[in-house]
């Protein structure tokens, strides 16, 4: 249950943080079946860690290289899928996926390292503190694959999605060997500006909602006053044009 909230929470907050300004326009249920798919991504990538992490962190290639690649592979077939790409609500739909996916491999990590270690108080705040990070990140990651679908981009757009993730396992992979508080540090300020750089750059590029449709207008035409004269004069001309 307590592993489920450090999964969950974030997700939820990072929904309104990422697609507050956007929620209008959005289909509300279709954001959380999204959603509900990146948590059933999640749940392979965190099965994946739980078995590889502690043969592949001696191979740092493999760590800051091989994870990226993988799970960015992961939200990219699906946001290249033909349900979503060219759609112009891809850029929102994938920050919901990224979100998932977070949500579930933070909730494998969490419940991994408390049957293991315990659940100190330092345990407890790093997992959640990684629960936030690692949310923002692939959020922000899912927002940029998703622009990149809705505008039909596919050169290279594995790679350089893959290179939101390669500084964030970098800064990990050396922060897990050394516990130096300048990684953790160097990770916080890298995911606050892949985060602020979502919100500012890619996510407005990505708003094209479709125009309403308006009715075309009848013409009606123009009805010409009468002009008010005297009642006198005014029955004289209806005599006048009946002699006529």
């Amino acid at each position: 249950m307590l592993a489920s909230l450090f999964g969950i929470v974030p997700a939820i907050l990072g929904m309104y943080l990422f697609l507050n300004r956007y929620e209008r326009e959005l289909d509300i249920k279709m954001l959380y079946k999204v959603l509900g798919v990146g948590m059933m991504l999640g749940l392979y990538g965190g099965l994946f860690h739980l078995f590889f992490d502690r043969q592949i962190i001696e191979w740092d290639i493999l760590f800051f290289i091989g994870y990226p690649i993988m799970e960015t592979l992961f939200l990219y077939v699906v946001l290249y899928s033909k349900w979503f790409r060219g759609k112009w609500s891809t850029t929102y739909y994938g920050v919901a996926l990224g979100l998932g996916y977070a949500a579930l491999v933070t909730m494998s990590w969490v419940y991994f390292t408390f049957i293991n270690l315990g659940t100190s108080r330092e345990i407890v705040v790093s997992l959640a503190l990684q629960g936030f990070l690692y949310a923002a990140l692939f959020g922000s990651l899912g927002g940029y694959i998703g622009l990149n679908s809705f505008r039909k981009r596919k050169k290279r757009v594995l790679l350089k999605s893959a290179f939101y993730l390669m500084p964030f396992y970098f800064f990990m992979y050396y922060y897990y060997w050394t516990t130096h508080p300048g990684f953790l540090i160097a990770i916080i300020i890298y995911v606050a500006y892949v985060t602020d750089y979502t919100m500012k750059e890619i996510l407005p590029q990505g708003y094209r909602p479709p125009k309403k449709k308006r009715g075309r207008k009848r013409y009606r035409k123009p009805v010409k006053k009468e002009v008010p004269t005297p009642s006198g004069t005014s029955r004289k001309r209806k005599k006048r044009k009946r002699r006529r």
